[in-house]
């Protein structure tokens, strides 16, 4: 530092929005006192220098790669003495420069094509066939060929390695569908996991969303339930129970849940979606007779996702799990107890309710249940915030340790999974102190207060923490486009499979195709 012998490279001024171009070029020049290498398109470039100029910046342009350089590459692999093909290859890229194939290979990304398909036992051919004039005429058909090829030199099996986890009809018509949606989006080129949700319309967004969350509460409910009681409530009790908990909890959340992340992408009609949604679990409530239960998950639910997803558009997974580090940071502490805070406000406030309509008229009864609530919530779940480091907003210098896309998924589920777990035992806990008698009562007759609200809270909690995870839409868009499209139904594990196979990279939490042309390829074959 003190040298100046500190060099910082940027890249992606061409990829910001073109009013902000020209201000960060002036901004540069007045504030790097540093080796500083910008890395631009030349017509994007061009067109902001025109508004600004970088100070004292000399242009530097990069020129076709030379076929010298590019015969070397391709033969450096082999110890020995290259095979015919190859060095035929390398001979006509010296020997014929204005040829097809030459001209085609001034490119990095098709030498390095070439090496990646011809050097898989993948390979359509001995690779002096691209000196084919009659197949390949032109430095198009070159391109469109290898790029046809990279996805069966990637997927297919090589000795000495694991075989694929995945056909190559699969890799491609998975890589193909991504590459379709992204160019439905404006033609991004970032793929985010999170607004994996955003390829679908809405109205399937919030039906996928329901199913899954009735399945997912039925499921964790019902299998609780037959462990608490023994198995003694199969099936007639198993089933209503289940059938209860997926309409009354689970369809009211995802609901929630469905309708916030559609309106942070349009940004509009937040009152009417509330007040809907209001409506379909006041009705669920009502036909079912728990409807301050339905009302107060779906109201809960819906204030806690919106304001997830609309303060972090754009941005990963809110935070993963922070255990032990920071702990006595104020802005830690504070943030702790103004979720805490709000946790218990909603808690106390719907528990207020909810008892009043359970058959308690005395206002002052119901609300020292509500205060219980408030409290249990600063005196639990605060400290559980506290301690995990959820939802701390540190400062973009404090992160050390960037997130991969796989990072930032585990970490959503993790935080979210603990979060809700704990609200979920502060809420059953504080129920069955109010009524002295089992609140949730799917365990069967014998089951005591105690077991039935700590275990009923658990599954509580743990169902609302998953559905109000970013990763839950992600997940419910999957599984449809498993059904729909074929694709893997763990889409993570094979993005993070072709990552692997260089047909995708990771830039911090994002995915990006190998290259815009890879992209473009797959999205119109």
């Amino acid at each position: 530092m003190e040298r100046g012998r500190v060099a910082v490279f940027l890249d992606g001024l061409d990829e910001m929005p073109e009013a902000a171009r020209a201000p960060a070029l002036q901004a540069l020049s007045e504030q790097a006192t540093f080796r500083l290498v910008l890395l631009s398109r030349t017509a994007e470039l061009a067109d902001s220098a025109r508004r600004h100029t970088l100070t004292s910046a000399v242009a530097v342009e990069l020129r076709p790669l030379a076929a010298a350089e590019a015969a070397r590459y391709l033969l450096r692999p082999f110890t020995d003495r290259p095979p015919r093909a190859w060095r035929d290859l390398a001979d006509t890229l010296t020997d014929q420069p204005d040829s097809p194939l030459a001209q085609a290979l001034t490119s990095p990304l098709r030498v390095t094509l070439v090496r990646d398909v011809y050097g898989s036992s993948a390979a359509p051919g001995p690779v002096d066939e691209l000196m084919d004039t009659d197949r390949f005429r032109d430095v198009d058909a070159i391109s469109r060929h290898l790029l046809e090829h990279t996805v069966p030199a990637a997927y297919t099996s090589r000795p000495g390695r694991p075989p694929a986890p995945y056909t190559v009809d699969t890799a491609r018509r998975t890589l193909t569908h991504i590459a379709r949606c992204l160019r439905a989006q404006d033609d991004n080129r970032d793929l985010t996991w999170w607004t994996v949700a955003s390829w679908l319309p809405a109205w399937r967004r919030i039906a996928l969303s329901v199913l899954g969350g009735m399945l997912l509460s039925g499921l964790v409910f019902g299998t609780a339930g037959l462990l608490l009681s023994g198995f003694q409530t199969w099936p007639g009790v198993w089933f209503r129970s289940t059938y209860w908990f997926a309409l009354i909890l689970g369809a009211p959340a995802s609901l929630a849940v469905a309708l916030a992340f559609n309106l942070t992408q349009r940004r509009r009609g937040v009152v009417t979606a509330a007040a809907s949604g209001v409506g379909v679990s006041l009705v669920l409530g009502l036909v079912l007779g728990g409807w301050a239960l339905s009302v107060s998950t779906f109201g809960l639910t819906f204030a806690v996702a919106y304001g997830v997803t609309a303060r972090n558009r754009g941005a990963a997974a809110m935070k993963s799990l922070n255990v032990g580090r920071g702990l006595t940071s104020a802005r830690r502490v504070r943030s702790a107890v103004l979720l805490g805070l709000a946790f218990g406000l909603a808690d106390g406030a719907f528990g207020t309710v909810a008892y009043l309509v359970r058959g308690v008229h005395d206002l002052s009864t119901a609300l020292g249940f509500g205060l219980n609530g408030l409290l249990a919530c600063l005196l639990i779940v605060t400290p559980v915030l506290w301690s995990t480091g959820a939802f701390v907003d540190d400062p973009a210098s404090a992160s050390t340790h960037p997130a991969d896309p796989v990072q930032s998924w585990r970490g959503d589920f993790r935080l979210w999974s603990v979060v809700g777990v704990a609200s979920g035992v502060i809420s059953g806990i504080n129920a069955g102190l109010a009524y002295q008698a089992p609140v949730y009562g799917f365990g069967g007759e014998g089951i005591g207060t105690l077991a039935d609200v700590l275990v009923g809270g658990v599954c509580h909690g743990l169902v609302i923490g998953v559905i109000l995870g970013r990763a839950w839409m992600t997940t419910v868009t999957q599984v449809w486009f498993a059904v729909r499209y074929r694709t893997p139904p763990r889409l993570m594990r094979f993005l993070e499979d072709s990552r692997e196979r260089h047909l995708l990279r990771a830039v911090g939490s994002t995915y990006q195709f190998r290259h815009a042309t890879f992209q473009d390829h797959l999205a119109d074959s």
